[in-house]
């Protein structure tokens, strides 16, 4: 199987709600395919679904009479072929042609229409570069719901997320930064320790990966470990730390770093698998728990507790962009995070402090969730970040952080993260 049809087979299966990452891992076409082929794909993929909109728009455009459903698979063949004409270095050619005889296998009679829509689409190529609009690539559930602060600059905000993101490394320590090899990475120290630089493959080639002096974290999910490192700056090893939702370890690795006493907890086997993994390759042995924390008879109280919340990942666009085809049943979601909130605040002593965060751009999954449990419960009152991370470039909103993708925009951006802290007072 070549490797325009592995895409198309990936595409059906993006648009049935499959993640990326787990398709990629269970589809053995996909995995018998050398690293140059996987590396294509993947780049074909993920450069239609950061593009989607403007792509289906091209469709609509240049096929006059609608695709009926049924034709759901030939317009993925399209959508093929209109990205690599447009947002790949593949030439034209090689595009169509290859377009066209994976139209031969499957709506055989149809090819000479594929083949005069995506000529079409060649011979207009600058104009339609010059003119689409990247606001299409965005669905409305997501604008419709995001923090008005996002909603002013939706125009820079799509133009931020239809980008290849850049890559975040974070160091066990200041030092490491210094070494040799670092500076050959060519990267930029954007804050703490985290350097930053321009990398779509593999990490486990990299210097010094499977030494454990580094790990992939994204500047944003480190600020919420941040908070608690600033906050508990003395004795950390008297603190104990319960991290919910832990895999695939960033966070734990960067509290174990700081010398807290972590327990971890992450629901799912697999990822938990992933979780020790990569605490083995950091040298690092915290408590681990492979349990749901809404079904856990925890019995000990914590110095603190940071929730990773499932949420609908709308601040991770860049890195997952199938979300901007597959919209999230928000409402579970929410539910699931009050639930979270509610137990995990009852494990938290008295003075203690409890940190919520989600990759979500969601006003109901962030503030609005944060504002309903504290209204509901007096017992915690909320700490002021903005005195707490004094140095960093994010939206203060009522006391909490908001990073959107346009913060550290002339670095490349960052992911969206919604972060609060509260203190329990009684």
């Amino acid at each position: 199987m070549n490797t325009r049809e592995i895409c198309l087979r990936i595409i059906e299966k993006l648009f049935q709600g499959y993640t990326l990452e787990g398709i990629t891992a269970n589809l053995d076409n996909f995995k018998k395919l050398n690293k140059k082929d996987k590396g294509f794909v993947k780049m074909l993929i993920l450069t239609f679904l950061r593009r989607n909109g403007e792509v289906d728009f091209v469709i609509d455009k240049f096929v006059k009479k609608p695709l009926k459903e049924k034709n759901d698979k030939l317009k993925n063949i399209l959508r093929i072929g209109i990205t690599q004409i447009l947002f790949l270095e593949v030439s034209d050619h090689a595009a169509t042609f290859t377009t066209v005889e994976i139209t031969k296998k499957h709506y055989f009679g149809l090819q000479s229409f594929v083949n005069a829509v995506l000529r079409n689409v060649c011979r207009n190529k600058l104009m339609l570069i010059k003119t689409l609009d990247p606001t299409n690539n965005i669905p409305k559930w997501i604008i419709e719901q995001t923090y008005s602060d996002i909603k002013i600059n939706i125009n820079d905000f799509s133009n931020c997320v239809s980008k290849v993101p850049l890559l975040d490394i974070h160091f066990k320590n200041k030092r490491l930064m210094d070494m040799k090899y670092v500076k050959e990475l060519k990267g930029k120290n954007i804050f703490n320790n985290i350097l930053r630089i321009k990398h779509t493959g593999g990490i486990e080639n990299l210097p010094r990966f499977q030494n454990g002096e580094w790990w992939i974290q994204g500047l944003s999910a480190s600020i919420p470990c941040t908070v608690i490192e600033r906050i508990f700056n003395l004795d950390r090893k008297k603190i104990n730390v319960l991290e919910i939702g832990s895999a695939p370890g960033g966070k734990t690795i960067q509290l174990c770093n700081a010398g807290f006493q972590v327990t971890a907890i992450e629901k799912s086997l697999e990822r938990t698998c992933k979780l020790k993994e990569n605490l083995r390759r950091m040298k690092f042995r915290p408590k681990i728990l492979c349990e749901d924390i809404l079904k856990n008879n925890i019995k000990d109280l914590y110095d603190c507790a940071l929730i990773d919340a499932p949420c609908s990942a709308t601040g991770i666009i860049q890195k997952k962009p199938e979300i901007l085809i597959q919209e999230k049943n928000i409402h579970s979601l929410l539910r699931a995070q009050q639930e979270i909130l509610e137990k995990t605040s009852k494990l938290i002593k008295k003075n203690g402090i409890m940190i919520y965060a989600v990759c979500s751009l969601i006003y109901k999954e962030g503030e609005g969730q944060i504002n309903n449990f504290l209204n509901k419960n007096d017992r915690f009152i909320k700490v002021n970040l903005k005195d707490i991370v004094t140095d960093l470039d994010c939206i203060n909103k009522d006391a909490n952080i908001i990073m959107s993708p346009l913060n550290y925009r002339k670095s490349g951006g960052v992911d969206g993260f919604f972060i609060s802290c509260m203190k329990k007072i009684r």
